[in-house]
């Protein structure tokens, strides 16, 4: 079933994980930049947990700026020379599907070079109309820049030429977000776009959901059907990230997470001093309430004191995009 609405729903893809299967190969590039420079990621999950947050930010919280630039310039060097990830299987034939309808854009950290070898690839690079890539831009701002571009709204539909005829910027309420990350769940939200979770990426399904996903597919030809039966509207970011709390809590006190295999973004105890963090980890509701938090899994029953909500929600609500 279709939104109600003629417009068409603007569909952002994000690229490593989400389009492409290179969860492992990421990290494998990534980890010989952490020998060399002696970041201290050290560990695949570690990687992975960069990405509960903008991946640059995160990079300079974990090893300062200068270490960080120095390692995303060997980073990038690596990826542009070596890096070749396959897209999904599936995948390229439900870009083209959805491109014949909607605007399409990619989103990523990766570089645009890396990006335009793999899409070309696949035979889907011009059914994107834009890509956000590279840059030391948090995914919120990329949507907040395409958001604000009339541009943004024209389709290619998989052709050299960009359709002439649109006029007005997307809608918020009519602009989706396809991650494998929950990170960009949270920067999404903030903004006000729906998201869609992937479960064959860095963060499992339960995480997914957990930070506010509004449904996670299986397969790439759920996603047409998963856009189609997208809202007309978008929670607010401050209740959407209540209720991705209240579901984090639950999950954590019936003693899931990495129990079923699942990919639960460890915890970085630097970030659990910043009160805005509280939509992007637990680690501060663990410490109000005396819970413990070991590598990739945390359980506990006891509820965070209304002093650290309270903080949590204020901060919230500076981020919101009006």
């Amino acid at each position: 079933m279709k939104p109600a609405s003629s417009t068409p729903v603007a569909v952002i893809f994000d690229f490593d994980g989400t389009l492409a299967s290179s969860r492992e190969a990421a990290w494998a590039a990534f980890q010989r930049v952490d020998k060399q420079l002696g970041l201290g990621i050290g560990s695949a999950e570690a990687f992975y947990d960069l990405f509960a947050d903008s991946f640059h930010a995160a990079l300079a919280r974990a090893c300062g700026d200068e270490l960080a630039a120095e390692a995303w310039k060997q980073y990038a060097t690596i990826l542009e020379a070596e890096y070749a990830p396959q897209l999904v299987p599936g995948m390229a034939e439900v870009v083209r599907d959805l491109a014949q309808e909607s605007p399409l854009a990619v989103m990523s950290a990766n570089t645009i070079a890396v990006i335009r070898r793999a899409l070309e690839d696949a035979g889907v690079a011009t059914c994107f109309g834009q890509a956000f890539c590279g840059e030391k831009l948090s995914k919120r701002d990329a949507l907040k820049r395409f958001l604000a571009d009339p541009g943004s709204a024209c389709r290619r539909g998989c052709g050299d030429a960009y359709e002439e005829t649109c006029s007005a910027a997307p809608e918020r309420h009519r602009t989706v977000l396809i991650t494998d990350t929950t990170g960009d769940i949270h920067q999404a939200r903030m903004v006000g776009v729906h998201t869609i979770g992937v479960s064959w990426g860095m963060h499992a399904p339960a995480a997914l959901l957990g930070a506010g996903a509004e449904t996670v597919v299986v397969w790439p030809q759920e996603i047409p059907a998963a856009v189609g039966r997208l809202p007309a509207s978008v929670p607010d970011a401050v209740n959407a990230a209540r209720e991705a709390a209240d579901r984090r809590r639950a999950i954590f006190r019936h003693g899931r997470g990495e129990a079923d295999g699942s990919r639960w973004p460890s915890i970085d105890k630097r970030r659990a001093t910043r009160a805005h963090h509280l939509a992007g980890s637990i680690a501060p509701l663990m410490r109000s309430s005396g819970g413990v938090v070991r590598g990739a899994r945390a359980k506990t029953d006891a509820q965070p004191s209304t002093r650290l909500v309270e903080e949590w929600v204020a901060a919230v609500e500076s981020e919101v995009a009006v």
